[in-house]
């Protein structure tokens, strides 16, 4: 029996305040040392992962360089870095909706993989109305709701928070709606554990296989404010 192996190659177009909008690619790969103690608990479309501080829990693996390409219209090589994440080289050029992005793992620790994704389309918040730069500024007394356009089947919003709390635990929460809908209900609970921020943002998302092991491969987009102008970043 195989050992449990985590990990994820992350493509797609990113933003970031001042420097506008890129393409990026990014991965990590690890395996357990040792079982963490988590709860996880489910609040409609999202799940709240609690973990007691406790030593590493994964022991970071290499899969070689990781080559992702982008509708050959560009690549990007990404290399480990000694943390075992895999760096984060920006393309200024961007990735189109529907556009095919390939992944080439040359393999290591990890065996060698490949796979491709195809590109989701960005999405328009229509409700609630953000301000200044996309900053939407919400309470975490209550639920809440968002309205968007410009879903497409398979394609995914995706809202999620992580971080460690002074004690030395950590927390994770992860929501998950079709995009068709147009509709997500982010619970107050999920956003009570969100301690500050929540990134939004749309996705597909498959998995391939490395051997006996499964990598996750997700395509990532941005959501835009009402106009198509500012990435929409929440602030509790």
């Amino acid at each position: 029996m195989s050992p449990t192996f985590s990990g994820a190659v992350t493509v797609g177009v990113s933003a970031d305040s001042g420097e506008g909008f890129y393409s990026s690619a990014s991965a990590h790969f690890a395996l357990p040392s040792q079982q963490p103690n988590c709860t996880t608990q489910t609040f409609g479309d999202c799940s709240v992962t609690l973990c007691d501080p406790s030593a590493n829990s994964w022991t970071k693996a290499d899969a070689g360089k990781v080559t992702v390409n982008f509708a050959d219209k560009f690549s990007l090589e990404l290399y480990p870095t000694d943390d075992g994440y895999y760096a984060d080289p920006l393309a200024q050029a961007i990735v189109q909706p529907g556009d095919s992005i390939s992944v080439t793992a040359n393999g290591d620790e990890i065996p060698a993989f490949s796979g491709s994704i195809v590109q989701p389309e960005a999405l328009r918040l229509s409700s609630p109305a953000v301000g200044a730069y996309g900053q939407l500024a919400v309470s975490n007394a209550t639920d809440l709701e968002l309205t968007f356009t410009g879903g497409t089947p398979g394609v995914r919003l995706g809202a999620t928070s992580k971080g460690s709390y002074s004690s030395g635990g950590s927390f994770f929460v992860q929501c998950s709606f079709a995009a068709q809908a147009g509709r997500a209900l982010i619970p107050q609970t999920a956003l009570y554990y969100s301690a500050g921020s929540l990134s939004l943002y749309t996705y597909r998302a498959k998995t391939i296989a490395a051997g006996d092991y499964a990598i996750d491969l997700e395509a990532r987009s941005v959501v835009f404010d009402s106009e198509g102008v500012n990435d929409v970043n929440i602030t509790l």
